[in-house]
């Protein structure tokens, strides 16, 4: 069976379960809390103010587990998706996506998650990547949680608590900052909306580290975090995504690598309103070794986020600004940096609507830019990096279980300009990398 036949079987294969009559299609969060998907997502992974409640409270609401097998937290994810670039093909004749235009199983994934305790919870996602066709560890978040409830009162004053992940910023419940931003679903094929350089924040260091950190979150308007981080080997390799045997390949950080957030969150009526600050300070081999001089990367966020959640009409809408200095003590002794130090900027902004939960409208912008080092950006005809562009979504929920998105990303700029040198030596232009992506998401 070839991988575009795998892929469609796969599809219609979930598709035809959960449509069947009594399927128990519910997502194992939804059956500890009794509460619809819709309680804590807008569209996942985007969470709602009880979304958000119910992650810092330790994924410890609602029952346990009494019953096998309605009760097993486990649920299953996959995605299914086409993704058609404008120009597939380099001035060499090769191509920039050998599966362009075809039926690709982009992910499965198994979750793990829920109520251990009524003070220890967790989430831990096994994927399989079907397009590097390989599998591992996954987003990993475990907790442990107590709250203080003020006398005479009803609801927590003060949640607190632990977590471990793998992953910086996955723990955050704001999609505001990268691990859970938007967009939350984009092509595993050909170029997409990915940064030729992005902060070390922004997902460069997820599944390769093991984090433990303390949080505090008071009156449901005051956040505070702070988590430290290091390569997830030796103990702590069940953090590790497995990948790649080969040292030189990982990104190894030295010692503890701080991460700290700082968030203000108001919530009234139907609205909920977020404004914060986040930030990582990661010393890292640039070769892969354990020894030697490291490169030093200062993340620092700004992010902001606006929900109205009714039954019928949900309007959401995140912004952020990531700043990056990078202090290449090691690269540039190496000869693999053009300067001593560089930096990046990264703006993400999209607004969405959502019709009764249903239909789904999304417009994003996002726009890197950053020092010129021709170097480190050889294939820019400018030594710079800067790279924005568009995206456009629409998603339309088939049931609760079923996502079917179109999504578009049009660039305006890459590397540096309306055009670059491709890998092959000729000049591409940054439009030649607009791409069409349709999905289908199913989770049970």
């Amino acid at each position: 069976m070839n991988r575009r036949t795998f892929a469609l079987t796969v599809a219609l294969g979930l598709a035809s379960g959960l449509a069947a009559p009594g399927a128990q299609a519910i997502p194992a969060f939804a059956r500890q809390t009794g509460q619809n998907c819709n309680a804590c997502h807008v569209s996942f992974p985007e969470l709602t103010p009880y979304g958000r409640y119910f992650k810092l409270s330790g994924y410890t609401l609602g029952k346990r587990i009494s019953a096998y097998p309605e009760d097993v937290p486990l649920a299953v994810m996959a995605q299914v998706g086409v993704t058609s670039t404008k120009n597939n093909t380099y001035s060499d004749g090769s191509h920039v996506d050998p599966y362009n235009s075809k039926a690709e199983l982009q992910m499965a994934s198994v979750f793990l998650g829920g109520k251990a305790t009524d003070h220890i919870g967790g989430f831990v996602q096994w994927t399989y990547n079907g397009i590097a066709q390989q599998f591992g560890s996954d987003n990993t978040d475990l907790r442990v949680v107590n709250t203080y409830v003020a006398p005479g009162g009803k609801e927590p004053d003060l949640i607190y608590g632990l977590t471990v992940n793998n992953n910086p910023t996955s723990q955050d419940v704001w999609n505001s900052t990268p691990a859970w931003g938007f967009p939350y679903t984009f092509t595993g094929t050909g170029i997409g909306p990915v940064y030729p350089a992005a902060t070390q924040i922004e997902g460069a260091l997820a599944q390769e580290v093991a984090g433990i950190g303390g949080y505090a979150f008071w009156k449901r308007s005051l956040y505070a975090e702070f988590t430290a981080y290091r390569t997830a080997d030796g103990l702590f390799s069940v953090f590790h995504l497995g990948h790649d045997s080969d040292a030189t390949s990982r990104p190894y950080v030295q010692g503890y690598n701080p991460y700290w957030r700082l968030a203000y969150n108001k919530e009234w009526g139907p609205n909920s309103f977020e404004v914060g600050t986040f930030g990582m300070i990661t010393d890292r081999f640039a070769d892969g070794s354990n020894g030697g001089p490291t490169d030093r990367y200062k993340d620092i966020g700004i992010d902001a986020q606006y929900q109205y959640i009714t039954d019928v009409h949900t309007w959401t809408g995140q912004v952020s600004l990531i700043h990056e200095n990078q202090d290449w003590n090691m690269s540039f002794p190496a000869g693999s940096t053009s300067n001593p130090s560089d930096n990046l900027r990264d703006f993400r902004a999209k607004v969405s609507y959502w019709y009764k939960h249903k239909y789904g409208a999304t417009l994003g912008y996002f726009a890197g830019t950053g020092s010129s080092d021709a170097t480190l950006f050889g294939s820019s005809l400018n030594g710079q990096p800067d790279t924005n562009g568009m995206i456009y979504e629409a998603d339309y929920m088939l049931t609760d279980y079923i996502r079917l998105m179109a999504q578009y990303v049009a660039f305006n700029k890459y590397l540096g300009g309306s055009s670059y040198l491709d890998p092959a030596g000729g000049v591409r232009s940054a439009k030649d990398n607009n791409s069409l992506f349709l999905n289908v998401w199913f989770a049970f």
